[in-house]
């Protein structure tokens, strides 16, 4: 089994008000803790030689990119 890192929950996150939900979750901090986790992720299982589960760590951090940050 591999280890995992697990996210950091303790990060600041954004106090600007979000249409609709009236809050915005993002964090503020850097780096993402949630972006660290999926690239620490992505990275083991490279390295154990499990390309499947990388590319899965792979399209999780970019749908992260795209709903948590804009890009």
């Amino acid at each position: 089994m591999i280890d995992q890192a697990e996210p950091d929950t303790t990060a600041e996150t954004n106090t600007d008000t979000n249409p609709g939900t009236g809050t915005d979750e993002r964090p503020t901090g850097f780096p993402c803790p949630d972006c660290t986790h999926f690239s620490v992720s992505r990275h083991t299982a490279w390295l154990a030689g499990d390309h499947s589960k990388a590319t899965d760590y792979t399209v999780l951090l970019r749908r992260h990119w795209r709903s948590a940050h804009c890009v």
